[in-house]
């Protein structure tokens, strides 16, 4: 407590003669100080209170400088105007980071970047429906002839159907003199063989046989195998003769041949006649019987 009072009558005292004296703060630091002041000897009681403020002091006049170290420890005296801010201190360590602020309004659109790498292909598509047929083009050139193709398998054999018909054994009514003519013939009409058309070989076989008990006469049998056409004596498609005989009992042939070319259906006429060579022409008439083979084999080309 002594100590106190001590130190706020130093201050005072140095206040008082600045005012009064007119020094400088310094000079009444240096004259007055609390090395100068006996203890006790200035109480409290022995100042009015507010006796000396900082209105009896000049600005700036007293500082830590005119004070004596310790001599204002423990005081405190009114709190005086706000000074001047002094310069901005060293920055310090940034503080721990805060809560992120709202969302800003969207910037304006930037420039359009350049343009990346083609992708991958993409998968196909379905099948579209099929377009309707388009015009047939023009026929192109005929092309050059390939090589011959390797021969192939041998087939089955054919086979040719032929037509083959005998008549049975007719008596031969006429011999001798003329023949007549298809549509009124002397000679004795002895089988008709219908063929359909086409290309043939066409054979005649005449079977003769004399009359054991009459009384033939030398002379020759004939086979004639005719079509008619509208003609006397029609189309001779195979003529043949026997050999000349007198005997009875006795047999005799004669065979023709011929290639044939029919359009139409047709009926090949069989006829069997003879010829006396003594010049009696009916000598042999009745006395023989004659028999035909007639085949008719399909030919090609």
């Amino acid at each position: 407590m002594k100590d106190r009072y001590k130190s706020g009558i130093a201050v005072m005292a140095a206040a008082g003669l600045l005012v009064v004296g007119g020094t400088t703060g310094a000079v009444a630091a240096k004259m007055i100080d609390g090395s100068r002041i006996k203890d006790a000897s200035i109480s409290g009681e022995k100042l009015t209170s507010n006796a000396i403020g900082s209105r009896e002091l000049a600005p700036n006049s007293v500082g830590r400088a005119q004070i004596r170290d310790g001599v204002l420890d423990g005081l405190q005296g009114e709190q005086g105007e706000q000074g001047e801010q002094g310069p901005a201190g060293e920055q310090g360590p940034a503080g721990e980071q805060g809560p992120a602020g709202e969302a800003g309004p969207a910037g304006p659109a930037g420039p359009t970047g350049a343009t990346g790498a083609q992708g991958l292909p993409g998968l196909d598509g379905a099948d579209g429906a099929d377009g309707a047929n388009g015009a047939d083009g023009a026929d192109g050139a005929d092309g050059a002839d390939g090589a011959d193709g390797a021969d192939g398998a041998d087939g089955a054999d054919g086979v040719v159907a032929p037509i083959y018909q005998v008549s049975g054994p007719t008596t031969i009514v006429k011999t001798g003199g003329s023949w007549g003519s298809i549509a009124s013939p002397n000679a004795t009409l002895i089988d008709t063989v219908s063929v359909p058309p086409g290309k043939y070989i066409l054979t005649g076989n005449g079977f003769f046989t004399a009359d054991s008990d009459g009384n033939p006469q030398p002379g020759e049998m004939q086979l004639a195998l005719r079509v008619a056409d509208g003609s006397t004596w029609g189309v001779d498609v195979g003529t043949c003769f026997t050999t000349t005989g007198t005997w009875k009992g006795r047999d005799y042939t004669c065979s023709t041949t011929r290639v044939v070319t029919f359009s139409a259906a047709t009926d090949i006429l069989v006829f069997g006649f003879g010829y006396d060579i003594e010049g009696e022409s009916a000598d042999n008439s009745g006395d023989f019987t004659g028999t035909s083979y007639v085949t008719a084999i399909p030919v090609q080309g």
